[in-house]
């Protein structure tokens, strides 16, 4: 199982838990529920390695009461490199190390359709298994 997993997994067995324990604290054993879900959907951690000085990490723009409130974060482009044919690369200085299970979708923001680029492979899926 992946460390998401993991951690819904361990949210539910122990609402499911304090729930036996005393079936009178529904509302406070939710409450814990709520919380642990939203710790562990919110701040799962992923190892990533910087090449450089100019790659960033990932980050959300908008927060609101200590939670990000985008659907993603943001990805800055460190560095270009326009093919032989025609194709343009960007780089990012970034490599991860995730899990057996775990993965990360890079799509385009819709600011990126009012130009004249385009995503080829999107949403790019980048997986534990990429070499």
């Amino acid at each position: 199982m992946s460390r998401l997993s993991n951690e819904l997994a361990e949210a539910f067995i122990n609402y499911s838990n304090a729930f036996k324990q005393d079936p009178k604290d529904r509302e406070t054993a939710e409450q814990q529920l709520k919380l642990a879900l939203k710790r562990a959907i919110d701040f799962v951690s992923v190892n990533i390695y910087l090449d450089n000085d100019a790659a960033k990490l990932p980050e959300y723009a908008h927060y609101e009461d200590g939670y990000a409130t985008d659907a993603g974060c943001d990805l800055i482009c460190t560095s270009v490199e326009v093919k032989e044919d025609g194709r343009i690369k960007c780089g990012t200085g970034i490599h991860t190390a995730l899990d057996d299970r775990d993965e990360i979708s890079i799509v385009p923001n819709s600011r990126f359709t009012k130009t004249l680029l385009i995503q080829q492979n999107t949403p790019s899926t980048i997986d534990a298994k990429i070499y």
